[in-house]
């Protein structure tokens, strides 16, 4: 059944999504504990820009990649391993060459940023990169063919269980800086290594089922995520380059800890995503969209509560991690700018399994360009919270430009009228929680509040939520 699908792909998402959570705390916690506050903004503000390079390198290839083999019979098996093999081929042989450029450049990389002591982990994290887009690709190849368990387990929680054994070690043993560039470097190998004997891909220069319209696609999708890559870390970069190592530490726990409000819709997309796409080949939009509606239920009714946890002990919970108490109106901007992007659903997903990736790459570049010019503006005048607030205006901008393609193009709507007042009102409710901390418990209430009016409201979805085939209602 539909639901058995969505309960173990959204079960086994949430549990690598719980492990990732709590590691990626540890390991935050570690390399405050093994490198200092200004230490840690420093090797995030590297791991930023090599993350940002990942994944324009691969996004293009891993988008055909789920785009084509989302669309295969359970049955073709060879033809979906070859398929991977020959992108992986591809994508692999770019990110080496992308690689030994970085490595080249990195003393140049670091001054652009101003800041010289981001040479020597820009210069040792290089390798990183064709290990991380293998990794993608791989990963992408498990989830279009809707092993998601199998890309869960090998593409999130085994590196992140590694990374945070392998940074125990160290912080344990007092062991040299060298061992922190290593322990990244092998907990990307590991999972790559057994992906690759799992899911057996036949590597080829020349693979018929690939065409050119296939590739051309594949560009756009990568312009695409050229754009919207930087401006999901353009706040990072930009705080890093005009604001100090201290600075960037608490932008980037805050905007981590923020992050971790998205996993519920992370952890339906993998499944949600590809279904789409198999929909839509199918015809059967009315389904898919009952799907979509459901996933956003569930996905913006946990972000409401995880930010109203947040609120209510973000304060208590930071000193643990140093002098962090700057961080927390941080969390809260972005709070709100990660309630805009759960409220409207999988809405970018939506858009380029629909064939829209043009009207994808056009929203996001504008959005991106707000993004930039809020950023440089403000980050001089409020630090770390005007890259925040930037964050923010980006999302407003590229949902606001998808839901009206989509409604233009297919009558769809990304959002209902009680998913946006519930959004308005957590977005209102988290802005005046940054800017005035001593609010924080009562913000949590008003959080709670809204959540139960939510709740209530939707009350009718949560009762199909709960049928037995997850189908639309019979008119």
């Amino acid at each position: 059944m539909i639901r058995d699908k969505y309960m173990m792909a959204v079960g086994s998402g949430l549990a690598g999504s719980a492990i990732n959570a709590v590691s990626t705390l540890g390991v935050m916690w570690l390399l405050n504990m093994i490198l200092g506050k200004a230490g840690f903004g420093t090797i995030i503000l590297a791991l930023v820009i090599l993350q940002v390079v990942t994944s324009i390198v691969a996004s293009g290839f891993v988008s055909v990649l789920l785009y084509r083999v989302s669309r295969l019979n359970v049955t073709d098996i060879e033809i979906a391993r070859s398929m991977t093999g020959a992108i992986l081929l591809y994508a692999v042989s770019l990110s080496v060459v992308v690689a030994g450029g970085i490595a080249i450049f990195a003393e140049s990389i670091a001054i652009l940023f101003g800041k010289p002591e981001l040479t020597p982990w820009i210069f040792g994290l290089s390798i990183v990169v064709p290990l991380d887009v293998a990794r993608q690709v791989l990963v992408e190849s498990s989830r279009a063919q809707q092993r998601i368990p199998t890309a869960i387990l090998l593409g999130e929680v085994i590196p992140a269980l590694l990374r945070l054994v392998f940074l125990g070690t160290v912080f344990l043993l007092s062991l040299s800086d060298n061992y922190l560039t290593a322990s990244y470097i092998f907990t990307q190998l590991v999972p790559v290594v057994i992906l690759f004997l799992v899911l057996r891909p036949t590597p080829s220069l020349v693979n018929q089922n690939l065409s050119r319209s296939d590739f051309n696609y594949g560009l756009k999708l990568a312009l695409n995520r050229a754009a919207n890559e930087p401006s999901r870390s353009i706040d990072i970069l930009i705080v890093g380059a005009l604001t100090s190592a201290n600075v960037t530490a608490d932008y980037a726990l805050g905007s981590r800890i923020a992050k971790m409000l998205i996993v519920m819709k992370n952890a339906f997309g993998r499944l949600l995503v590809p279904r789409l796409a198999g929909g839509m080949a199918s015809g059967d939009t009315v389904q898919i969209r009952t799907e979509y509606g459901l996933a956003r239920l569930i996905s913006f009714t946990t972000t409401l509560l995880g930010v109203m946890g947040i609120c209510a002990i973000g304060p208590f919970i930071l000193p643990l991690f140093g002098e962090y108490q700057d961080a927390f109106p941080i969390i809260m901007i972005l709070a709100a700018a990660m309630m805009v992007k759960v409220a409207v659903g999988a809405s970018g997903g939506y858009l380029n399994m629909a064939g829209y990736a043009g009207y994808t790459l056009v929203s996001t570049v504008l959005g991106m360009l707000v993004n930039v010019v809020v950023a440089v503006l403000l980050i001089p005048v409020y630090a770390a919270n005007g890259g925040a607030l930037a964050v923010l205006a980006g999302a407003i901008i590229i949902q606001t430009m998808i839901g009206i393609v989509l409604w233009k193009l297919d009558h769809f709507a990304i959002i209902d009228l009680s998913s946006f007042i519930a959004m308005f009102g957590g977005a209102s409710l988290a802005m005046i929680a940054a800017f005035n901390d001593a609010t924080n418990i009562l913000c949590a209430a008003g959080f709670a509040f809204i959540g139960f009016g939510y709740l209530y409201a939707k009350r009718s979805s949560w009762r199909q939520l709960l049928s037995k085939t997850l189908s639309p209602p019979r008119v």
